[in-house]
C-alpha cells in the first residue's frame, strides 16, 4: 500500500515536472520575464505558504467518497485507496507545490525541471517515514509545530528570493 501511494505521488510528480518544462520553455523565454515572473511567484506563494502554516485552513478532503464505497468492493477500495491517495496528494494545489512549479518551470531545460521534482518527490516522501510511527506518538502536537515551523521558515526563505529576483530584474 505504501508503494503504490508513493509509486502514484512520483508518477504525478515526473508529469508536473515535464507540465512546468512547457510552461517555462514556452513563457519563460527570456531572462529578464524569467526573473519577475518567478521573482512575483516566489514572493505571491512564499505569503501563502505562511498563512497556510499559521492560520487555521480547512483543507479541501477529496478521498472522503472512498470510505462510502459499499462493502462488496472492499478489495478494489484496498489498492484503490492508496492509489487515489497517492494521486490526489501528488496534485493537492498547496502552496509548497505551486512554489516547487515556479522553480521547475524556471529551469533551462526539461532534464531539469523534471529532475527539479524528482527531488521534490524524494524530499516529500521523507516526510512520509513518521506518519507510520504517529500511531505510537502521543504527541502529535509536537509534529504539527514543528511542520508549521518549517513551512514558515521555507516561506520566509522563498519571500527572500523572490525579493532578490525581483530586485534583480530592475536593476538589470
Amino acid at each position: 500500500d505504501v508503494f503504490v501511494f508513493l509509486g502514484s505521488r512520483f508518477i504525478v510528480y515526473l508529469l508536473l515536472g515535464l507540465l512546468a518544462a512547457l510552461v517555462g520553455q514556452t513563457f519563460f523565454r527570456t531572462g529578464l520575464f524569467r526573473e519577475v515572473i518567478t521573482g512575483s511567484a516566489y514572493i505571491i506563494l512564499s505569503v501563502t505558504l505562511i498563512i497556510y502554516a499559521f492560520f487555521r485552513i480547512k483543507p479541501l478532503c477529496m478521498l472522503k467518497n472512498l470510505n462510502e464505497m459499499p462493502a462488496n468492493q472492499a478489495d478494489r477500495r484496498t489498492l484503490l485507496v492508496p492509489l487515489v491517495g497517492g494521486l490526489v496528494t501528488g496534485l493537492s494545489l498547496c502552496p509548497s507545490l505551486l512554489l516547487a512549479f515556479t522553480g521547475a518551470a524556471s529551469e533551462e531545460s526539461i532534464w531539469k525541471s523534471i529532475t527539479f521534482f524528482i527531488l521534490f518527490f524524494l524530499g516529500t516522501t521523507v516526510y512520509f517515514i513518521p506518519l507510520v510511527f504517529l500511531g505510537l506518538i502521543h504527541g502529535k502536537n509536537v509534529i504539527h509545530i514543528i511542520g508549521k515551523i518549517a513551512a514558515g521558515m521555507a516561506g520566509v526563505i522563498f519571500f527572500a528570493k523572490g525579493l532578490i529576483l525581483l530586485i534583480n530584474s530592475i536593476s538589470s
